[in-house]
């Protein structure tokens, strides 16, 4: 399988997973187009789907690194001890501890900023369905 395809299916599955699946309430029940997702909020502010099986947020990966204040946007399972991940969007380019940021476009788009508000990773598909 090829960079390209697996990186384009692997934005495909956080798509799917920000726009379609049912989200649990004792987390956070959705993330409404034109919202945001804030690092400064990563351990209340999680995305989970209904069966409880994964997670979706700002993931420290501080301890992991030995770094200060590093984020990765990333999907988990939920239930694993140690939050076992299974797809993170900037994996090469954590972001820091504060006014970062994943944001629902209007336009069904899901883009991560980091603190100064550059762009660290984006999706760039068409979804026709998407209501504002």
């Amino acid at each position: 399988m090829d960079a390209p395809f697996l990186t384009t299916s692997l934005a495909v599955l956080a798509i799917l997973f920000l726009l379609a699946l049912p989200w649990s309430a004792a987390t956070h029940d959705i993330l409404p187009l034109k919202s945001s997702l804030f690092v400064e909020e990563y351990e209340t502010n999680i995305l989970q789907s209904s069966d409880g099986t994964f997670s979706c947020g700002f993931y420290n990966i501080t301890k992991a690194y030995n770094i200060t204040s590093a984020f990765t946007f990333s999907i988990w399972y939920s239930n694993s001890a140690d939050k076992a991940i299974v797809w993170s969007a900037n994996r090469g380019r954590p972001v820091h501890s504060r006014r970062s940021e994943i944001t629902l476009r209007k336009d069904g788009n899901i883009v991560l900023t980091d603190y100064d508000g550059t762009v660290v990773w984006q999706t760039d598909g068409k979804f026709p369905n998407v209501r504002s």
